[in-house]
C-alpha cells in the first residue's frame, strides 16, 4: 500500500487542495464508486465531491454522516439520499455523551475493486475543508487483494455505526437543527467576526448553502425593468443548476415556466460565453407584454 500526506494551508497554492488532490485522483483511477463517512456535511461540501465525478461518473456510493451537535445540513443529507444508487446511514453518540467523528473517503472502481484510493484525514464533508481550511490527510493508494481486504474491513466496521434514517428521524433532525443554527451563528459572529461579502463569491462556493439548487421545488423569479429592456434575464453559470442546466454551458434548452397570471408558457435558456445562461423572454410573459422597460429620462 503506497501512503503520501497531504497538508492544506489555508495560504496554499490551489494545486495542493484536497479538492485538486482528490479530483486529480478520481480522474487518474477512472473511479465511479464512493463510500465516505464524516462526522459533519454541507451542501456545497457534496457538491464539492461530487464535482470530482464529473468525468468519470458516480455509479453508486454509500454515505455515513453524523448529526452529532446538529452541523450536519439536512439538504445535505437531501441531496445524498436524491442521487441514483446511493445508501446513506446515520450516526449519533451524543446522547452517551460521545460523539461520531470519522473523516475517511473511499473511491474505487467497479470494474477492478483491487484499485482503491482512500483518504483518511481531519476533512469534514464540507467546502471549507476542501478548498479552505487547514487539513491533513495520509492519502493511500491501494493495488492488492489484501490491500482491498484492509480498506473493506475498516469501512465495514464504520458502516456498522450508522443505520438507516427513517422519514421520522430526518423530520425530528430537521427540526433540532434549525432550532440550534440561530445558536450556532450567534457564537460564531461573536468568535469570528466575518468580513464584508465577496460580491464575486460564485453559487454554492461557501458552506452557508442550505439547499441544493438541482432539488429545490421552487424558484422565483421576478421580471422588471433591470431586466435587459425587459427581454432576459441573465443567471450566474452555478444558477441553472436551479434548472437542471449545467453550469460549465450546454446547448441551448426550453424551459417550461409558470408566470404571474398562472399560465404556462416554454422559454428559451441559453448559456453565453461570459458564463451566464440567459433566459429569452417573449410575449407569453404578462410582464414583457406589458411593456417593463426602462423609462430613464
Amino acid at each position: 500500500m503506497k501512503t503520501r500526506f497531504l497538508i492544506q494551508s489555508p495560504n496554499g497554492v490551489r494545486q495542493v487542495s484536497l479538492q485538486a488532490t482528490v479530483s486529480a485522483c478520481i480522474d487518474n483511477g477512472k473511479f465511479d464508486c464512493a463510500r465516505v463517512a464524516v462526522a459533519y456535511a454541507t451542501v456545497s461540501g457534496v457538491r464539492s465531491l461530487l464535482a470530482a465525478f464529473d468525468n468519470c461518473g458516480l455509479q453508486e456510493s454509500q454515505w455515513l454522516l453524523g448529526l452529532d451537535d446538529s452541523l450536519t445540513q439536512p439538504g445535505a443529507i437531501q441531496l445524498l439520499r436524491s442521487l441514483r444508487q446511493s445508501k446513506v446511514r446515520i450516526a449519533s453518540f451524543e446522547t452517551s455523551g460521545c460523539r461520531f467523528h470519522p473523516k475517511f473517503y473511499a473511491f474505487a472502481r467497479a470494474g477492478n475493486p483491487c484499485v482503491l484510493f482512500t483518504m483518511i484525514g481531519s476533512a469534514n464533508l464540507t467546502a471549507s475543508a476542501f478548498h479552505g481550511n487547514g487539513e491533513s490527510a495520509v492519502l493511500l493508494d491501494c493495488t492488492s487483494r489484501q490491500d482491498r481486504d484492509a480498506v473493506n474491513t475498516a469501512w465495514n466496521l464504520l458502516w456498522a455505526q450508522g443505520r438507516k434514517p427513517t422519514a421520522g428521524d430526518l423530520r425530528a433532525y430537521a427540526k433540532m437543527y434549525e432550532r440550534r443554527r440561530s445558536l450556532h451563528r450567534k457564537l460564531d459572529e461573536i468568535a469570528h467576526p466575518k468580513p464584508p461579502p465577496d460580491a464575486a463569491l460564485a453559487v454554492l462556493a461557501s458552506d452557508e448553502a442550505e439547499v441544493d439548487p438541482s432539488i429545490a421545488r421552487t424558484c422565483w423569479i421576478e421580471c422588471g425593468n433591470v431586466t435587459a429592456m425587459g427581454r432576459e434575464l441573465e443567471l450566474k453559470a452555478e444558477q441553472g443548476l436551479f434548472f437542471g442546466l449545467d453550469p460549465g454551458g450546454s446547448e441551448p434548452r426550453a424551459i417550461t415556466f409558470q408566470t404571474s397570471d398562472g399560465s404556462k408558457v416554454p422559454l428559451r435558456m441559453k448559456y453565453q460565453e461570459n458564463h451566464m445562461w440567459r433566459l429569452q423572454m417573449n410575449n407569453d410573459v404578462p410582464e414583457v407584454r406589458g411593456g417593463l422597460r426602462p423609462t430613464g429620462k
